[in-house]
């Protein structure tokens, strides 16, 4: 008969030690593990369980494997916060009769009752193993103990291995959509990059607003809505920010005219060719403009020097680059007849 093996959970232990969990090891039968409610913990968003990693595991098993102990606490019955794709996999074990109906098996049992620190262990328990955790999972996990369970960002970033500043800068980005929402604009379909730029304005202004609305009705790139936001920042007034809100509204406007008209004609008449070259040339050259016009925080370059171009084989490279397109260019504009 089958006799599976298990080994210690290093990184487990360690978030033991470090969240102040105390914790023994247990050999306890599968019948005292509630699956059904284990189910419900928060390891992973969406669906608890991977059917895939469930025949894996269940595969490596039959071959032999040695896999970590799974994580419980009592709660009558014991439940998982750890360890629901491998007590599955022996559960599908016991169910081919590749091993007794009722196996024995080790698991780390957790001595504490705090949801704080249950909910800790749940959504970090895929961080470095098994099926593990994208980034932005586990990002989201990190943000959701932070925003419902008051967990530092510091702590939240170490226990699910992401960054302090990503953690930071996602829950802004969610506020952010949150005060639009609330004022009819809706950014769901907008990139957090972009919404986190429009997050950096005056969120009691007006303009903060107006922009909100024009990365939501034009979806521009991250790079152009952090060009605007520098662009707006350089006005020294409420009139001129207004004024420069207009402008870059029309710049939109353009960019819409000039692309959507394009699709529209697409989508009405199927044999109407493409212009991909055009469209290549016109948005490359207004990305090169737009980045030597209002690259500087909002304004425009002077000297390759404030382009960190300082190195000699760097300036030759530029001059070079500028040559080649200027030749071309004038080649081009010629024949443009």
């Amino acid at each position: 008969m089958l006799k599976l093996q298990w080994t210690d959970d290093v990184y487990a232990e360690k978030d033991f030690r470090d969240l102040g969990i105390a914790f023994t090891l247990k050999t306890i039968r599968l019948s005292k593990i509630d699956l059904k409610e284990s189910g419900y913990n928060s390891a992973r968003l969406g669906d608890p369980l991977r059917p895939d990693l469930v025949k894996t595991y269940a595969q490596g098993m039959r071959n032999g494997d040695a896999f970590p102990r799974p994580v419980a606490y009592r709660k009558g019955n014991y439940i998982l916060t750890s360890g629901n794709q491998r007590c599955h996999a022996v559960a599908t074990l016991v169910a081919d009769g590749d091993i007794e109906k009722d196996p024995l098996i080790e698991v780390y049992d957790l001595d504490t009752a705090d949801p704080l620190l249950l909910e800790a262990i749940g959504r970090s328990a895929n961080v470095r193993h098994g099926g593990a955790a994208t980034w932005e999972e586990r990002k989201a996990h990190a943000c959701y103990m932070v925003v419902e369970h008051g967990m530092t960002t510091k702590d939240a970033a170490k226990l699910f291995v992401v960054s302090d500043t990503a953690i930071k800068q996602h829950i802004s980005t969610e506020k952010t959509r949150k005060q639009l929402a609330e004022n009819g604009i809706n950014t769901l379909a907008v990139p957090s990059s972009v919404v986190h730029a429009v997050s950096k304005l005056d969120q009691d202004s007006s303009i903060f607003l107006k922009m909100g609305h024009l990365v939501a009705h034009h979806a521009p790139t991250c790079a152009q809505t952090q060009q605007f936001v520098n662009r707006i920042a350089k006005q020294r007034s409420e009139d001129a920010r207004l004024r420069e809100v207009k402008k870059i509204e029309k710049e939109l406007g353009n960019i819409a005219k000039t692309y959507g008209n394009a699709k529209k004609v697409r989508l009405a008449s199927p044999r109407v060719p493409l212009r991909p070259r055009r469209d290549k040339l016109i948005s490359q050259l207004t990305r090169l403009a737009d980045f030597l016009d209002f690259g500087k925080g909002g304004e425009g370059f002077a000297k390759l020097s404030e382009l960190q171009v300082t190195a000699v084989a760097d300036s030759k490279m530029t001059a070079d680059l500028w040559e080649r397109i200027e030749l071309r260019m004038t080649l081009i504009m010629k024949g443009r007849k």
